[in-house]
């Protein structure tokens, strides 16, 4: 990718740097997919984190997965991505959240096994999400302005930008301010084109990313710590690896079959390299992360040494007894668990702290 005054060309594909980091690269589309993959294919890191005695599981996530009570999950195997059960959502909090199991035993739920939204449901949200953003131009006035059939309806706010499309097509014809909003109508100002490339019958969108969600500055802090992370895998070799195979067989398993990947390209116009692009670029940051601070998927193994070393820890007064293995595995799988996320976040402080910078 070469960079040139706020241009990135890839490819013969000209893309607009939102921000730079030690002088790579960060563009505008990387943010759109971004928003859009992270939620068509969930985070992997929303997990099972506690089973309670009346069948109740606990989730690591709340409102800042954009869970919502009554919500229907699945829960996979973290290995094989094979589906074990649906649950449903409970309560929510700001970073935790409860939900029953229906449909298979509670014994079949254990912890460390990971949670998603059915990808089909996705899907259709996502799509719904797209077409209350495209709004119709109804009409063309002097001054460059143009009039909309969708305001507050729409969720149009003044001074928000959108993007001017041939409906055919697809392809950007302009951008557009917002200046003024009543209920079902708005207005809107041409910014870089003449006013008569723009038609009546040719639609706006907001970009897709403004609609999922999480806001941009939030998804754009999060492109660039894993730039960051991305530039030290690097030099520890990790992105040397082989990793084709292993991006096939995610890609199957969190797909499952071809049918819906073309969904994904139809409907959202996700590339499938975008999508292979994406994953492998994941792959390679949960390994990072492991050969850096740790593994998360041999938690139980590591409970077993913390034990070992720290016998008297877990010492019940009330009992005059040393607590059992199983009393204590949950309780102190969280605090390796919560360790890595604290040594992670130093880490990245530290990079953050000791990096050029640049959004644009």
């Amino acid at each position: 990718m070469i960079s040139i005054d706020g241009i990135a060309l890839t490819e013969n594909i000209i893309d607009y740097v939102v921000a730079t980091v030690n002088d790579e690269a960060i563009t505008r589309g990387a943010l759109e997919s971004e928003s859009l993959l992270n939620h068509l294919l969930w985070k992997t890191d929303l997990e099972v984190q506690g089973i309670e005695l009346d069948g109740v599981i606990v989730l690591s996530g709340g409102d800042d997965y954009g869970l919502v009570a009554n919500g229907v999950m699945e829960v996979l195997n973290r290995e094989t991505r094979q589906q074990i059960a649906h649950i449903q959502i409970k309560q929510v909090d700001p970073r935790r959240a409860t939900a029953v199991i229906f449909g298979s035993p509670a014994q079949t739920v254990n912890i460390g096994h990971i949670v998603r939204r059915p990808l089909l449901n996705v899907i259709e949200e996502l799509v719904l999400i797209d077409q209350k953003l495209v709004i119709p131009i109804m009409g063309v006035a002097p001054n460059n302005i143009i009039v909309l059939s969708g305001g507050d309806d729409h969720g149009l706010l003044p001074r928000d930008i959108v993007e001017v499309l041939d409906r055919g097509t697809q392809r950007q014809i302009a951008h557009a301010r917002i200046k003024q909003v009543d209920p079902r109508r708005a207005t809107a100002v041409i910014s870089g084109s003449p006013t008569q490339t723009v038609n009546v019958g040719h639609v706006v969108r907001r970009p897709l990313v403004e609609g999922v969600l999480r806001n941009v500055r939030t998804i754009l802090n999060e492109l660039i710590d894993r730039k960051l992370m991305m530039q030290e895998a690097d030099k520890l070799g990790i992105p040397l690896a082989r990793w084709n195979t292993k991006v096939d067989v995610e890609l199957k398993a969190t797909l499952g079959d071809e049918k819906l990947l073309q969904e994904i390209n139809k409907k959202l116009g996700l590339e499938t390299e975008e999508i292979r692009d994406w994953l492998r670029t994941r792959l390679i940051l949960n390994e990072f992360r492991d050969r850096r601070f740790g593994r998360v998927d041999n938690l139980e193994q590591q409970a077993t040494e913390y034990l070992r070393h720290h016998p008297n820890e877990f010492y019940d007064q009330k009992l005059a007894r040393k607590r059992s293995f199983e009393e204590v595995l949950e309780e102190i799988q969280n605090r390796l668990r919560t360790q890595i996320e604290i040594d992670l976040e130093e880490w990245l402080t530290l990079q953050r702290n000791s990096s050029y910078i640049r959004k644009l």
